[in-house]
């Protein structure tokens, strides 16, 4: 069962309707208005104290990285708890290519997604990076973001 987050009460949400993605793979654009992601983990949430900070769009599945499903990403120690993130508009950057290329050349995904996050705070004007993930528990998938930046781009949404 998910622990709800201190002071908040809850949130409504229509998630296939929120938000649609035209960015095309490997492209950068400024993001729109974002509606309401979440962050789902294990851990103990006490604010953004890490260099970034996965989120997704689809509830359901912030719910499935609290349960530690979705393994290695989410950490173990706590209540599974989801948080409801208000995220700043930023250039997000598409890496789903990056990531299909290393999946092809038998390539540790974790240090695709270190490199690709490397690369993207050199770049400079990136500030969202965004990948295709399927669904743990139902056919489908579902769109991830990793905030380079939680502590400037990520608020509690309320």
């Amino acid at each position: 069962m998910l622990a709800p987050l201190p002071g908040w009460q809850g949130v409504a949400v229509n998630a296939a309707g929120q938000y649609a993605n035209a960015l095309m793979m490997g492209t950068t654009a400024p993001a729109a208005k974002m509606p309401t992601w979440y962050h789902g983990t294990s851990s103990r949430f006490d604010g953004f104290n890490t260099p970034e900070v996965y989120i997704t769009d689809h509830p359901g599945q912030a719910a499935k990285y609290a349960e530690d499903v979705h393994r290695p990403f989410s950490q173990s120690g706590g209540d599974p708890v989801v948080v409801p993130l208000s995220p700043k508009p930023g250039h997000v950057q598409n890496i789903d290519a990056h990531l299909f290329d290393a999946m092809d050349e038998g390539l540790d995904l974790g240090d695709a997604l270190e490199d690709a996050v490397a690369n993207a705070r050199n770049a400079g004007k990136v500030r969202y990076l965004e990948y295709t993930h399927p669904n743990a528990g139902d056919q489908g998938e579902h769109t991830v973001r990793i905030s380079l930046y939680p502590q400037e781009d990520l608020t509690l949404a309320r």
